[in-house]
């Protein structure tokens, strides 16, 4: 264990000269795991002192992450990151993915702090809208069109392998329609796969929602596809707040920078793959007797010198 004089030396040269560990450790003269604990509990200790490092948020954020697979098991360890949504700033990274844990670390921030969101983004997560009725109930909630897209394109596929068993019997072939996925999301509209988000006026995108999970509950369709107008329906109010808040859109090719103005249209070239070695290969060449052991040979088996055959 360092003294407190040389582990806020070490935190210094490590967190704000950039130095690695193992180089302050060996000019410490001490061990380099030693040197990382009290790097870490001296940096935990100033995070936790600096409450302006955030700075005021606008849009939170809460998205459950898979953390570590651990065991023998492959048992998955979920947490949850904390995120500015404005500036795409990682701000904590909590234990679990809970209602319990997201509204611990809510409650233990400075009220001023939680006055100051406005949106409330997240994924198609119960616990987490729990969290922010709890605490931050003010906060206009969003949901992330990725995580809506991937629930109706699951709800679409689950329709179809369930299709697809009952009319063949095993998985679709190649070539058969059932298998096609552009020919089944498909429509005449045209409004791609993002729909709603295409619309600019907030009350037409409230009227399209309303109608659209109506029309899904329909006697007509699937179960699978009741069950998704069911929960656009129950997250009607967070898919719609999308458009109202213009700023958490994908930015514009205009304000994208510089140099990723004209990806789509640069020219690639492939690279290119390695030429053999025209050189012939070396082939393995018998050898008689024992083979030569990589030590000191024996005096026994050194020549001998002098002495007739």
């Amino acid at each position: 264990m360092l003294t407190a004089r040389a582990a806020r030396w070490a935190t210094r040269q490590v967190g704000r000269e950039g130095r690695t560990v193992e180089e302050v450790a060996e000019e410490l003269g001490c061990g380099g795991h030693t040197v990382n604990n009290e790097v870490g509990r001296w940096g935990r200790a100033l995070l936790e002192a600096d409450r302006n490092r955030v700075g005021e948020v606008e849009a939170l954020g809460l998205d459950e992450t898979l953390f570590l697979r651990s065991g023998w098991q492959t048992r998955r360890l979920w947490c949850t990151s904390v995120v500015d949504v404005g500036r795409s700033r990682l701000i904590d990274v909590i234990p679990g993915r809970d209602a319990k844990s997201a509204i611990s670390w809510l409650r233990a921030q400075p009220v001023e702090w939680l006055n100051g969101i406005e949106w409330a983004v997240m994924d198609l997560s119960g616990p987490y809208r729990t969290a922010y009725d709890r605490v931050i109930p003010h906060a206009r909630q969003i949901a992330d069109p990725f995580h809506v897209v991937r629930l109706a394109n699951a709800r679409l596929d689950q329709v179809r392998r369930r299709v697809q068993n009952e009319t063949l019997g095993h998985r679709a072939a190649q070539a058969t329609p059932v298998r096609d996925p552009q020919a089944l999301t498909a429509a005449h509209e045209r409004l791609g796969h993002r729909g709603v988000y295409r619309i600019a006026d907030p009350a037409l995108a409230d009227r399209y929602t309303r109608r659209l999970a109506a029309d899904l509950q329909h006697e007509s369709c699937p179960p699978e596809i009741n069950q998704l107008g069911r929960t656009i329906r129950r997250w009607h109010t967070p898919i719609v707040n999308r458009r109202s808040r213009p700023a958490h859109q994908r930015p514009h090719r205009s304000r994208q920078q510089p140099h990723q103005t004209n990806q789509t249209r640069r020219l690639r070239i492939p690279q290119l793959r390695q030429l053999p070695d025209p050189s012939p290969p070396l082939r393995r060449t018998t050898r008689l007797g024992p083979a030569p052991s990589p030590h000191s040979p024996l005096k026994s088996d050194e020549p001998v010198f002098g002495l007739s055959a």
